[in-house]
């Protein structure tokens, strides 16, 4: 799988024994480290690629020692184009496409998304790494895409007493739309006490709210202002 660290060359090349047979035993170890090599990606074993490096610092120096750093190497994925699909607890999948084929690849919080200037439906490229963390992002395009994910932004947060429930904290709308159920009666989000806590809520607060189409169950507070 490796190519040959020796040179190649036209002409003459004149190298003692000892040197050759060093690079040699190099080109063994690395080889020896080698998990697995798919799509122009190689991947090592920690522990043989560190002594693997270890014994070509010590051909110059024998005092050097290689350590990797957090004990791993994770394999980088080739920047590649990825779009922006909003999840309805908040941020983004980055989704890999195909064809017919799509694969989420990584995701965004929805801090990272916002301190990026990015929303659902950008084009991006980036590199994800084997921990599906994101890096190098940057916005190349951006696409209408058809979610069944529903958004609700700048709402407003109200006191619960309008329900007999002065304890919590409630939205039940922004400065265009009124939450409605499907048969178009009020609908207040009453948001858990756990997200109060978690976000420092206060009657006041602007907020955004996300929910898939139809089921107002599944409303999550994403954001608050």
């Amino acid at each position: 799988m490796f190519k040959p660290i020796m040179p190649s060359t036209n002409g003459t090349v004149q190298i003692d024994l000892k040197t050759y047979q060093q690079w040699q035993q190099l080109t063994k170890l690395l080889v020896a480290a080698q998990v697995e090599s798919k799509d122009r990606i190689v991947k090592f074993d920690a522990k043989k690629l560190t002594a693997a490096l270890t014994y070509g610092l010590q051909l110059s120096d024998s005092a050097l020692r290689a350590e990797i750093v957090n004990g791993s190497a994770p394999s980088v994925i080739p920047q590649s184009r990825y779009t922006l699909w909003p999840r309805v607890e908040g941020g983004v999948d980055l989704v890999w496409s195909n064809g017919n084929k799509t694969i989420k690849k990584g995701l965004l919080s929805e801090i990272e998304l916002r301190q990026k200037a990015l929303i659902g439906g950008d084009i991006v490229s980036a590199k994800i790494n084997d921990a599906k963390q994101v890096s190098d992002i940057r916005k190349l395009d951006h696409v209408n895409i058809e979610s069944e994910l529903m958004t609700l932004t700048r709402a407003f947060i109200e006191s619960g007493d309008m329900l007999g429930m002065p304890e919590r904290l409630i939205v039940t709308h922004n400065n265009k739309t009124t939450l409605v159920d499907d048969s178009g009666m009020p609908y207040p989000y009453v948001i858990p006490q756990s997200v109060v806590a978690q976000m420092q809520l206060q009657v006041g607060d602007q907020v955004d709210l996300r929910w898939y189409a139809h089921d107002l169950m599944t409303m999550r507070l994403i954001w608050r202002y």
